[in-house]
């Protein structure tokens, strides 16, 4: 893969266009027929122009790429108010346009998540299109999990979690600003990547919806638990985890499960955690936890966005005055040194080291 078309225009697709100087391949363009249509996918994503034009026309869009990646075949998240859109929009049609006009001109495509809808499956085989996924069956997660227990750990890498009040705030955000500063330090450092992308990253894929948390969250546990222990093996100086979603606030017994158990498994080193502007509630709670999960533990730092997603693919750019009141409110509040904004969490690694 050297220049690849991205679709649609969503978290996804931000987090690949504002960390693009980690991939090894060019993004050319992004692909929506709905949002954002005509604008800098760079100034969208973090207000630095980057020449990647978001379109709706396909033909232009696939123009001398060589791969098509897709974050989603539906609405995002399977919210109503967005699929009905998606209807609205008749993207099923052009979905399966996009990837027919893609395949006809030998263009790989690689779907991010696998592909479970029987019906779409059956469409694809009907028409001879391929569509490269990064699943895992059972029993490959089982046999990695088997071979890492025969490993002895080596314990040797600092190990950062990062953990937010809710979704949406930036954990994500905060591992990949992370990595850039320590790699820029000449540390070796290994992402443990909860979204879908880690091996455009060449880092280890801890996808929770891949490994089918939900299913046998244990055992989601037990691959994260060995996935870091290579990690280490390999001779990394830092290894990061970020969480999905949050840590607390969760309905399933499964997820919560999982959750705290991978806390413990993990044993971090240094505790990073990333909140909003109206969470102090959840704040108090995650601190709680911490602290009696992880031998008494608190994060060395609390960490804010500077904008804040208040609808999909929409932002509220927080001003500097309102991100100082917010920092300084935090740090009375919860009695923590460090409170940074998301984007200058290099500014911590002293911390973490110390």
């Amino acid at each position: 893969m050297k220049k690849a078309a991205v679709y649609p225009f969503d978290k996804i697709t931000r987090g690949l266009v504002k960390f693009r100087d980690e991939l090894d391949f060019q993004i050319h363009s992004v692909i929506d027929f709905i949002f954002n249509i005509a604008e800098d996918a760079g100034e969208n994503a973090d207000g630095q122009y980057a020449g990647i034009p978001i379109m709706n026309h396909v033909e232009r869009a696939l123009e001398g790429v060589d791969t098509l990646i897709i974050n989603n075949s539906d609405a995002p998240i399977y919210v109503e108010k967005y699929m009905k859109i998606y209807r609205e929009y008749e993207i099923d049609r052009k979905w399966k346009d996009m990837v027919s006009t893609a395949s006809k001109k030998g263009i790989e495509i690689i779907s991010v998540h696998d592909i479970n809808d029987p019906k779409l499956k059956e469409w694809l085989l009907q028409n001879e299109i391929k569509v490269k996924t990064f699943s895992k069956s059972d029993e490959e997660i089982e046999a990695f999990i088997r071979e890492g227990k025969k490993t002895e750990a080596v314990d040797q890498a600092h190990r950062v979690a990062i953990y937010a009040t809710k979704g949406c705030v930036g954990k994500y955000t905060t591992q990949m600003y992370l990595l850039k500063a320590l790699e820029k330090r000449n540390k070796k450092v290994a992402a443990l990547i909860s979204e879908p992308v880690a091996r455009f990253y060449r880092q280890y894929d801890a996808d929770p919806i891949r490994l089918r948390m939900l299913d046998d969250p244990m055992r989601y546990v037990y691959y994260v638990e060995e996935l870091a222990k290579y990690a280490d093996i390999d001779g990394n100086d830092y290894i990061i985890l970020a969480d999905q979603q949050s840590i607390t606030n969760h309905y399933l017994i499964q997820e919560i499960a999982s959750k705290i158990s991978l806390l413990k498994a993990y044993h971090p080193d240094s505790i990073l955690l990333v909140a909003g502007y109206d969470d102090d509630a959840n704040i108090r709670d995650c601190i709680d936890i911490f602290r009696i999960y992880c031998d008494g533990k608190k994060p060395i730092s609390l960490l804010i966005p500077d904008r804040i997603e208040v609808n999909y693919g929409h932002y509220e750019v927080k001003t500097e005055e309102e991100i100082e009141k917010r920092k300084q409110e935090l740090k009375n509040k919860f009695n923590i040194e460090n409170v940074e904004v998301v984007r200058d969490v290099g500014k911590l690694i002293h911390q973490m080291t110390s």
